[in-house]
């Protein structure tokens, strides 16, 4: 239950990690969020999260094929915005914009709340992907190879 059904992404992913790293001399870009905006819009609070895409534009992947995103789609795409009581604050699902900033509509302001991102794992996980989209044929599939974005937790607005 730890691995995914077909473990030969998991080698594709890490060979094209290592060929950029090794023969190419680029450091690996981490699909981390490198800054914020919150914005007060009347009745309701939006969230701007712009993060480090590896290859943009980011988007969600949903598809929920046996080697990819097992998954499908989450609740929210994966995040979880706690304000200090824990109550989820994120009053519709995000979008993008730009392709590399993550959208939020909030209940209240944000500030100071803690964005979690894929926490439940290989039982949950997120959908947040690049659009790296490298096609590797193996055992006569087709495996689409993208970058998603790392778990994380309690990432302070």
């Amino acid at each position: 239950m730890w691995h995914p059904a077909d473990r030969a992404v998991v080698g594709q992913q890490l060979g094209i990690i290592a060929k950029r790293i090794v023969n190419d001399e680029n450091p690996y870009p981490v699909f981390y969020p490198k800054s914020r905006f919150v914005q007060n819009s009347g009745s309701y609070w939006v969230l701007n999260i712009e993060f480090n895409v590896p290859v943009a534009p980011m988007r969600f992947d949903v598809s929920g094929d046996l080697w990819h995103n097992p998954n499908g789609k989450q609740v929210n795409y994966g995040f979880k915005l706690l304000n200090s009581s824990l109550a989820n604050i994120i009053s519709a699902e995000p979008t993008i914009k730009r392709g590399n900033t993550l959208v939020i509509k909030c209940t209240e302001n944000p500030t100071g709340a803690k964005l979690s991102y894929a926490i439940d794992g290989h039982y949950g996980g997120g959908n947040l992907c690049d659009s790296q989209k490298i096609t590797i044929v193996n055992k006569s599939t087709n495996y689409v190879v993208d970058n998603f974005c790392v778990a994380f937790k309690d990432y302070v607005i």
